[in-house]
């Protein structure tokens, strides 16, 4: 039996947490798992395993963050794991800096580095200098997609043999064409320099929209137009798929309850991050949603009840049709 010791920040939220107590649940009964985190008011999903807090009162970030490494050192000469499994930036410094002899380090990558840190800067220099020296002590390291491996490589000398991809199953795709005059428009260079860094596949302009709901999984509007009710959504939830939207007017009508969607804040990619790895990485609920889309759409949104809903309109103005 293997000591498999998680290091994460919380169970509450986000899709490295998901990933965590899935992992948690699956491997507990062949191995001793443990799991560390930062702050444990609120566990958000089911795990097993024992819970280990890390957690200081420090107001002083440095300071809290100098006694959380200071703990988890103490922690794993204690338990002394066979594996430690460390998800985000200060988690898998920390994993890295406690390393115990005979002890494997995996960090999970999950954004690309190079563009949370503040180019140009002190800073952004001293911490990009950090990342590369301890990423680089790691044993293994899994990036959550091609392009976060990619800048572990470039920009962080992080040999590419050294880093398992943990999205290969996942793509990409955007579809839609460009308004060149509309301000708010997603940028035509923008698309082209993700598509160029194989992170998303862009469809440009779908004549078959119908066809192409078929053959995803969950399709996603992050919008932050003032939309009347898209119509894309209503097709998705029609073609059995789950949703990602904006709480936004228009958007949000199409999500009933948490039922058949996610809601996300508009313009808050951190958000819309958590709410499509929760949906990619439970195919469970991703079908539920499905068919609770559905039955939505046949309930509230189908042909004859939207034009009942217009005669009855007309009828209330004594106007015969």
């Amino acid at each position: 039996m293997k000591k498999i010791l998680f290091i994460v920040p919380s169970l509450s939220g986000g899709g490295a947490e998901r990933v965590v107590t899935n992992l948690s649940r699956e491997i507990s009964e062949e191995n001793e798992v443990y799991i560390a985190v930062f702050s444990s008011e609120r566990k958000d999903y089911e795990y097993r395993g024992r819970l280990l807090d890390l957690e200081t009162k420090e107001e002083n970030r440095i300071v809290r963050n100098i006694k959380s490494l200071a703990r988890l050192k103490k922690i794993k000469k204690s338990i002394k794991p066979d594996v430690s499994i460390s998800f985000l930036p200060e988690p898998n410094l920390m994993n890295v800096l406690t390393k115990q002899k005979n002890e494997k380090t995996i960090i999970s990558v999950r954004n690309m580095l190079s563009r949370i840190l503040k180019p140009k800067s002190l800073p952004f220099f001293v911490m990009k200098s950090i990342f590369r020296t301890f990423y680089n002590k790691a044993d293994k390291i899994v990036s959550l997609s091609c392009g976060v491996k990619r800048d572990l490589v470039e920009n962080f000398s992080v040999p590419e043999e050294e880093i398992k991809e943990d999205r290969e199953d996942v793509v990409f795709e955007l579809a839609g064409g460009f308004e060149e005059e509309h301000m708010d428009g997603v940028d035509r260079e923008w698309v082209e320099e993700k598509y160029n860094d194989d992170i998303i596949d862009f469809l440009g302009y779908v004549d078959d929209m119908i066809g192409k709901l078929s053959e995803v999984d969950i399709v996603v509007l992050p919008s932050y137009y003032r939309e009347g009710v898209p119509r894309v959504l209503l097709e998705a939830m029609a073609s059995g798929k789950p949703i990602v939207t904006t709480d936004w007017p228009g958007c949000r009508e199409t999500v009933v309850g948490g039922r058949n969607g996610i809601l996300v804040e508009p313009e808050d990619s951190e958000d819309l991050t958590s709410a499509i790895l929760d949906l990619i990485e439970d195919k469970e609920k991703r079908t539920e949603m499905g068919k609770e889309g559905r039955k939505i759409v046949d309930e509230t949104f189908n042909r004859e009840n939207v034009i009942e809903r217009y005669l009855q309109t007309y009828r209330s103005l004594d106007i015969e049709v």
